[in-house]
């Protein structure tokens, strides 16, 4: 399982075919392609791959060694995509013996096979097997309302007329699907528990689920109600509180001196929060201001600093320091005494 995180690329259905199943049309479709490959054998591992529609363009080839070709039934090449692979840790720089690859590439009419190569030899390949899988999202039901701080069990049902094993990627929306969150990918269940605690907050929120056979994809997507599925109907999640973080280390300055109040606010449905909707407070000296950076010079004691956020749904949080001005105790130096 994959669990993935960050908005992805708006992916839409293609629409519902005469048996009810929304499908991937192959005229305007991408292939998600990703694996591993081992050194010095070159050894492969195919990860399931995904068909989708979007907005974004396939990745450009990034080398020569190793490419992902998409052939036809005479072994043809209607396309390709090349890259090279380091073998080495990008976070220790460290040689390793395996390195990972993933590539959006075309998905041209036609295809019946999608192979790696290496060098112009064939590492690997799958064959798009004739029928689609088909998929219906069945829980959580239409019109449902859930907490923020919830946890939802997703269920669908999912069937492959070649009996090809299943794999599924899972999907949120907050905008009644014109855009998705990848949530996880790679699962083999057909259920899967969403914290939406993690997730935002919004009353279009939707649903999604991929089938894939390994090449050929279903998605039970939006619009579902329209052509009689069961699931992925427009669901309300209460939005989530927003996050006060005070990033100021001082807990003591001089009198007179300024105070550097730095922090920040974030909200999952807003992301960062504007200025003005940050406000610092002192136990002292009352309003200080507003801003995510800010100077202030503070009356001689002990402060108890607030800084308070709201997001765009009026919900607020805080976070609070304590400062001490000025009225330090002075060093104090005892004379030598000696004794007998």
């Amino acid at each position: 399982v994959r669990m993935l995180g960050g908005f992805g690329p708006t992916v839409t259905a293609a629409g519902a075919g005469a048996d009810g199943l929304v499908r991937e049309a192959e005229e305007t479709a991408k292939l998600l392609v990703s694996g591993l490959v081992y050194t010095p054998t070159l050894e492969t591992e195919l990860d399931p791959f995904y068909v989708i529609r979007s907005d974004v363009a396939p990745d450009p080839s990034i080398g020569s060694d190793y490419c992902i070709e998409l052939r036809d039934g005479d072994d043809g090449v209607l396309d390709s995509r090349c890259f090279d692979l380091g073998f080495y840790d990008i976070e220790t720089g460290q040689p390793t013996d395996v390195d990972g690859f993933s590539m959006v590439v075309p998905y041209p009419a036609g295809t019946a096979s999608v192979v790696l190569t290496h060098a112009g030899s064939d590492l690997a390949a799958r064959t798009v097997s004739r029928s689609q899988p088909f998929v219906r999202l069945t829980q959580p039901s239409g019109n449902a309302s859930f907490t923020g701080s919830d946890t939802v069990t997703v269920m669908w049902n999912a069937a492959d007329l070649d009996d090809d094993p299943l794999y599924f990627a899972l999907d949120y929306s907050i905008d009644a699907g014109a855009s998705w969150l990848p949530i996880a990918t790679d699962l083999t269940a057909q259920s899967f528990d969403v914290d939406l605690g993690t997730l935002p907050g919004s009353t279009q929120v939707q649903f999604r689920v991929g089938a894939s056979d390994g090449v050929n994809t279903t998605y039970a997507a939006s619009g579902s109600l329209e052509i009689g599925f069961v699931g992925d109907q427009t669901i309300t999640v209460t939005g989530k509180a927003p996050t006060a973080a005070i990033r100021t280390a001082t807990d003591r300055v001089d009198t007179g001196s300024a105070l550097i109040l730095e922090g920040t606010g974030y909200d999952l449905e807003d992301g960062l929060l504007p200025e003005d909707d940050l406000v610092w407070w002192s136990s002292r000296d009352g309003d200080l201001g507003a801003g995510s950076w800010l100077t202030a010079r503070l009356s001689t004691g002990q402060h108890t600093i607030t800084l308070t956020v709201k997001d765009s749904d009026g919900n607020t949080a805080t976070d609070s320091i304590t400062v001490r001005v000025g009225d330090q105790m002075p060093q104090i130096f005892l004379p030598l005494v000696q004794t007998k």
